[in-house]
């Protein structure tokens, strides 16, 4: 019987953990993929970025489940910096023109890789980076429609839970 109770307690704990262990597995996940994707080249790159999209959209199915939508709602935002830096490390890696490079693709330093990042995923394009190859034009468009998803379901969300609490 105390076997149960253990086993009842474990599977109760993980349980309340659970939003906690897919943040952390999911991050972990996409970071092997960026790891090892000097291996499986653009396999990881891409398999890191779907990862870290079917973490986004756990949390955004599971907030209409149960009454944790608050808690939901706070793994969704924690997942923008990792997102957006995301991108920024893929704008370092495959480089980016810069104004002072005249037409030629350089890589950026990471504050101007952060700074493209954050331009491309609010829309605003000020146009003083811009994409030179297909794989950057590839990353800056997913980057792009994310951000609109992203916002649109985070306000939607805003909304819900306001809705709940009057």
């Amino acid at each position: 019987m105390a076997v149960n109770n253990q086993s009842e307690r474990f599977w109760s704990l993980m349980k309340f953990l659970q939003d906690e262990i897919v943040f952390i597995s999911g991050l972990a996940i996409a970071w092997l993929f960026i790891a090892t994707a000097s291996i499986i080249e653009y396999w990881g790159i891409l398999g890191s970025l779907l990862v870290m999209i079917l973490v986004t959209l756990y949390y955004s199915v599971t907030f209409f489940r149960d009454d944790t939508s608050w808690r939901k709602l706070y793994f969704y935002i924690a997942m923008l910096p990792f997102l957006i830096g995301y991108f920024a490390l893929m704008f370092k890696s495959f480089g980016v023109v810069t104004p002072d490079s005249n037409r030629a693709s350089e890589q950026l330093d990471w504050l101007n890789a952060l700074y493209f990042s954050v331009v491309t995923w609010t829309t605003l394009g000020y146009g003083d980076f811009r994409p030179d190859d297909v794989v950057t034009k590839c990353f800056v468009m997913a980057e792009a429609l994310l951000g609109y998803i992203y916002m649109g379901v985070f306000v939607g969300k805003i909304l819900i839970l306001s809705q709940k609490n009057k």
